[in-house]
């Protein structure tokens, strides 16, 4: 009868006779396995397995063709953890862009392992630690260190030198005292970032010259002497005049008179008594008026105004009111 799922035979008494039978058959479906007559007709077993183990292939049967593995274009994993977006194509997963493994800090050596994704390795680069006022700035520990601080002194007595943190080294302008270098200044103050000097220390009137370093010499105007001119001269002493001689006294002063000398001693400072002998006079400052004998003779030199050892050859000063 053309049925592979009947034994078919002929009995003499009946004829031509078609029993079933379980023999193994085909029931024309790629689709099904083990297929096993059943009554008289070929049953299909199970489905053949048609999972290829790839995820990127969509598995499924077809009647006539069978097992049916087609690619797609889903997400995957191509089990590398340094690659991100992974998608099917062409029946394999590709990976996709590499995994962003900067983690923004320049103390660390970023890298990527494929088991386990990024690695973060401290080095002991250089670095900034964003503080102007730190220099030789060093990774440690995955921090970065900063080092000594930077020399902001810019040698200037006239700047205050400080550092800020954003900007750096700092020399502002101050007003201290200072020295300018020059001995014939005083009060000497910072101005503008630079030392000024002022007021001559030669009082009255006086010229001053720099000897360097504070050192300093006046010259007096006159009437005025002292260190700084600060005394005023009461004597004037104007060295060895003769008798016919024309000199005067300089402005603001006079001769003495008689009355105004003082007794200093009665005897010269420095002559042998047996040389020079009499009475030693002072005035207004200046000293030694000698009245009396020379070299044993009679006193023939008078006490006159103005005159130091006699009238003729002597030595003559001028005083002041």
């Amino acid at each position: 009868d053309g049925n592979a799922c009947t034994d078919d035979s002929c009995d003499v008494a009946s004829g031509c006779k078609n029993n079933n039978n379980s023999a193994g058959c085909d029931d024309g479906s790629e689709c099904t396995t083990s297929d096993t007559c059943a009554a008289g007709v070929c049953e299909g077993g199970a489905a053949p397995n048609c999972n290829d183990g790839n995820s990127c292939t969509d598995d499924s049967c077809d009647a006539n063709a069978g097992c049916q593995n087609t690619n797609n274009a889903i997400d995957c994993s191509d089990d590398n953890a340094c690659t991100t977006s992974d998608t099917c194509s062409g029946g394999s997963c590709e990976g996709g862009p590499a995994l962003a493994c900067d983690d923004g800090n320049a103390c660390t050596n970023d890298s990527c392992e494929a088991v386990s994704g990024c690695k973060y390795t401290n080095n002991g680069n250089g670095c900034d630690d964003s503080n102007a006022c730190t220099t030789s700035d060093t990774c440690s520990g995955g921090s970065c260190v900063g080092g000594a601080a930077p020399n902001c002194n810019d040698g200037n007595a006239c700047t205050d030198d400080s550092c800020d943190v954003a900007s750096g080294c700092k020399n502002t302008h101050n007003s201290a005292g200072c020295d300018d270098g020059n001995g014939c200044t005083t009060s000497d103050v910072c101005s503008g970032g630079g030392c000024v000097g002022s007021n001559n220390p030669c009082l009255n009137g006086g010229s001053c010259s720099d000897q360097g370093g504070q050192n300093y010499s006046c010259s007096c105007a006159g009437g005025w002497s002292g260190v700084n001119c600060e005394s005023q001269q009461t004597c004037q002493y104007m060295g060895q005049k003769y008798g016919n001689d024309n000199w005067s006294c300089p402005g603001g002063f006079r001769m003495p008179t008689a009355n105004e000398w003082d007794v200093v001693s009665s005897c010269v400072a420095g002559k042998e008594s047996s040389y020079y002998h009499g009475t030693a006079y002072k005035v207004g400052g200046c000293n030694c008026k000698w009245n009396g004998s020379w070299c044993g003779q009679p006193s023939i030199h008078t006490f006159d105004q103005g005159i130091l050892c006699g009238d003729y050859w002597g030595h003559h000063v001028c005083v002041t009111d």
